[in-house]
């Protein structure tokens, strides 16, 4: 921390003169601090992990790097832990679950505002939590954009799960569809221009249904399988008489459930060369390289000419 401001002065002042005028935005009610018990909980919870603590609490418990944890007051009365699970915890364990613990009490309206405050304290700014955390509590805050990325997890038949210990408001999406990571579903549908991501759903559909079992998708096989649909409607396409797509379907679904979809994702990104900052279009190269190199009875002829491997190398330059 820096004994003065940083930067042009003019920006300094006008910042200083904007505060001064009172023309900075107050958000929020100014909280108090007072101790609660350590029974308390929050709306949704993170996991917290028994590894967690133990590093924490390695060299003993610090009192000088302790900071009260935050809890939301609702207009009914009701408290929830906002933020400091891992600190509730590690208080319980030291000095007792009966001893209560210092907390910085805030006033909040709803669920709502409950949310949109753990998303902004968390986001790119604590290590522990993960994008998926901070995803759900955008999405239940009604964030627009999170909303519409739940939108699109439920078309696609996958979910998002910020919070394993609640099996109903821990998850974006439907219960029980394959988990995906929040950002590698995003970048997926970032290749369509569609809001409703046709070809990511497809692609989901393609993995699920050689996979039925798995609780898990691997985001680059679903980038990988966008492309790939993207690049060759021809291999998604439900006309009549498609030979290339029915046996890209029967092919998918039928031999390759005797790998793992781990396995078989990391070989396919080995086969199309393992770029450096292009693991899905690495994916989606050996993919197709394989596709082309086997041959099942009654199958199309001419999907070589079709499906020419190149249409993929523009991929690699962006």
């Amino acid at each position: 921390m820096s004994k003065k401001i940083i930067g042009p002065q003019v920006r300094i002042n006008r910042l200083i003169k904007r505060g001064l005028a009172k023309e900075i935005k107050i958000l929020g009610k100014k909280g108090a601090l007072e101790d609660v018990p350590t029974t308390i909980e929050a709306i949704v919870n993170r996991p917290t992990k028994v590894g967690t603590l133990e590093q924490y609490l390695d060299n003993g418990w610090d009192e000088a790097l302790f900071s009260p944890i935050l809890v939301a007051l609702f207009p009914d009365g009701n408290m929830y832990l906002l933020d400091g699970d891992h600190r509730k915890h590690m208080w319980r364990i030291v000095f007792g679950p009966d001893v209560p613990i210092p907390a910085y009490i805030i006033e909040v309206d709803d669920e709502k505002e409950y949310h949109r405050i753990f998303a902004e304290k968390n986001k790119d700014k604590r290590k522990q939590c993960s994008a998926e955390e901070t995803f759900l509590h955008k999405y239940l805050s009604g964030e627009a954009e999170a909303v519409v990325t739940g939108g699109q997890l439920l078309s696609c038949g996958l979910a998002v799960c910020g919070s394993p210990d609640d099996p109903v408001r821990g998850y974006v999406g439907s219960l029980g569809d394959p988990l995906v990571s929040v950002s590698g579903f995003r970048r997926a549908v970032k290749r369509e221009s569609l809001n409703n991501a046709p070809n990511v759903n497809l692609a989901a559909d393609t993995i699920k249904s050689a996979w039925p079992s798995d609780k898990k998708v691997q985001t680059e096989l679903l980038e990988a399988l966008t492309i790939l649909y993207l690049t060759y409607p021809v291999l998604g396409s439900k006309r009549k008489g498609n030979k290339i797509a029915a046996e890209f379907s029967v092919w998918f679904k039928d031999h390759l459930t005797i790998k793992k979809q781990r396995e078989k994702a990391r070989d396919w990104k080995t086969r199309g060369g393992n770029v450096h900052h292009f693991a899905s279009e690495s994916t989606a190269k050996g993919l197709l390289a394989e596709f082309l190199s086997v041959s099942i009875p009654g199958g199309a002829t001419s999907k070589g000419k079709t499906l020419t491997q190149n249409k993929l190398d523009s991929l690699f330059t962006r």
